[in-house]
C-alpha cells in the first residue's frame, strides 16, 4: 500500500475533506517481467470517473509508456502525484 498526503498533490480541484489516497500496487507473478497493477483505495474523482472501481490504473499513471524491466517501482511511485 502506498499512502500520500494531500500536501503531496498539487491541485486545488480535490474535495478539501480528503486528507490522504491510497493505492495498492500488486507485484504479478512475472514480475519483474510483466508490469504491476496499480488500484486507487481512495475515491477522489467525479462518478462518472470512479478511479475506486477496482480497476488497473498502471497505463493512465504512466501515460502509456511499455513497462522495461529496468523499471523500479520507486519510479512508479514517483508519479502517483501528478496522476491526481
Amino acid at each position: 500500500m502506498v499512502e500520500m498526503e494531500r500536501e503531496a498533490v498539487s491541485t486545488q480541484l480535490l474535495d478539501e475533506s480528503l486528507l490522504k489516497f491510497t493505492f495498492e500496487i500488486l507485484l504479478p507473478t512475472g514480475y519483474p517481467f510483466t508490469n504491476p497493477q496499480v488500484l486507487c483505495h481512495t475515491k477522489f474523482a467525479h462518478e462518472l470517473l470512479c478511479l475506486n472501481d477496482g480497476r488497473d490504473l498502471f497505463n493512465e499513471i504512466i501515460g502509456g509508456e511499455p513497462w522495461q524491466i529496468g523499471n523500479k517501482l520507486y519510479s512508479l511511485v514517483q508519479l502517483l502525484p501528478d496522476f491526481v
